[in-house]
């Protein structure tokens, strides 16, 4: 889990989630994600980044899936694979089982 927010909301919802603290990066600028999502690609894992700025849309564009929500910028759109049409994490999961579901 990759995150601009603070370390304290960060390791709650990656606590939430079950997500282990070491793979956890919070307070991360823009280039900070983009080199985090590179070094995943490096080893080999498929990168799922979910964006909601403008400052996002680098690191949408270098993930294996780029997923926008809809109430960002046009640019963030536009360097998105997937687009939610709400702002809820919820319908992250929604893509990837209709996406499991279809291939």
């Amino acid at each position: 889990m990759i995150t601009g927010d603070n370390k304290h909301s960060a390791l709650r919802v990656a606590k939430h989630l079950n997500i282990p603290i070491e793979n956890v990066t919070y307070q991360a600028y823009p280039e900070t994600k983009k080199e985090v999502v590179e070094k995943y690609q490096a080893e080999g894992r498929k990168v799922l980044f979910v964006g909601d700025g403008i400052n996002d849309s680098p690191v949408l564009a270098q993930s294996d899936v780029g997923c926008a929500i809809n109430s960002a910028s046009e640019v963030t759109v536009g360097a998105a694979g997937i687009v939610l049409i709400k702002d809820s994490l919820y319908d992250v999961l929604k893509a990837i089982m209709i996406a499991g579901k279809t291939f």
